[in-house]
């Protein structure tokens, strides 16, 4: 478990039902021409509500706290930072908005 953000330079998804390789690159690297870098990086199967990871993403990678928010945790990470800016990147890296999120839940924000 991590116990305060590691800033790190190969990044995390959290899988959803549905999720292909080439519409988890159109997330993450905005092209979904890019697949391939993901199926090399995880070549085993990528099931529903399990993480991947993403190279050539930096970010911070952080540990939910049990009854923290999403605002609490981008005000944590990001101090200082409008949270409106990494909120929504949050929800889309992380499983999106209707997701539940648990203490000692790893969660990824990307810098960019």
């Amino acid at each position: 478990m991590i116990n305060s953000y590691s800033e790190v330079s190969e990044g995390y998804y959290y899988v959803r039902k549905g999720d292909t390789s080439r519409s988890v690159a159109n997330v993450v690297y905005g092209d979904q021409n890019k697949a391939s870098r993901l199926v090399k990086a995880n070549p085993e199967q990528w099931d529903p509500e399990s993480h991947i990871t993403v190279p050539g993403v930096s970010g911070r990678l952080d540990t939910m706290k049990p009854g923290e928010s999403v605002t609490k945790v981008c005000q944590r990470v990001f101090p200082g930072q409008p949270v409106h800016l990494f909120q929504n990147r949050f929800y889309v890296w992380n499983g999106g908005q209707n997701r539940q999120f648990g203490g000692g839940e790893m969660i990824f924000i990307p810098n960019r």
